[in-house]
């Protein structure tokens, strides 16, 4: 009986603990990744601005995912224009344009799981002498949620990956 109420109280020490490590954990996260793309700005500007060829471009595509469907609404380009995603591998989410300066930026939000994760994300075209620079940005807060505190610690290495891919397949696309 001992053991048993040393072993609780142990757990209960431990879980303070976490919690208190947790609450002083940043609850914000923000990813950031760059690509040259040999193409202009206005080359690349319309697969971004045009939400419908969002599934060429991005990792929410058929060869991640071959249960995944897809709904769109809103304008076919630009402000509004928003793309529901649901599959098995990919789960469900929605990303929307929120505003985009044509050839320059495109700010979009993505929900997740039903609505429980908000990603803000921003996309900016840089022309340069040998093409454009694209880069992708993605941030957001977790707010008071313990445990994706310490989940978010791991943001770079598993966001970093999926926006070099997205950018890769969005270089491979537009450079043709």
């Amino acid at each position: 009986m001992r053991r048993l109420r040393n072993g609780l109280l142990l757990l209960l020490f431990a879980l303070i603990v976490l919690s208190i490590i947790g609450l002083a954990l940043p609850p914000t996260f923000k990813v950031t990744r760059t690509v040259r793309i040999n193409n202009s700005a206005a080359g690349i500007y319309p697969y971004l601005n045009t939400i419908e060829r969002w599934p060429e471009w991005t990792i929410l595509n058929k060869s991640k995912d071959a249960t995944i469907l897809y709904s769109f609404s809103g304008p076919e380009r630009g402000i509004g224009g928003t793309m529901t995603f649901d599959g098995e591998k990919l789960g469900n989410g929605k990303i929307t344009i929120m505003d985009s300066e044509r050839d320059h930026s495109l700010n979009f939000e993505v929900k997740l799981n039903e609505e429980q994760v908000t990603i803000h994300g921003v996309i900016l075209l840089e022309p340069k002498s040998s093409g454009t620079d694209v880069t992708i940005t993605m941030e957001g807060d977790v707010g008071f949620h313990l445990v994706n505190r310490y989940v978010i610690l791991m943001t770079n290495q598993v966001y970093g990956p999926i926006l070099d891919e997205t950018l890769q397949n969005l270089q491979s696309i537009t450079e043709q």
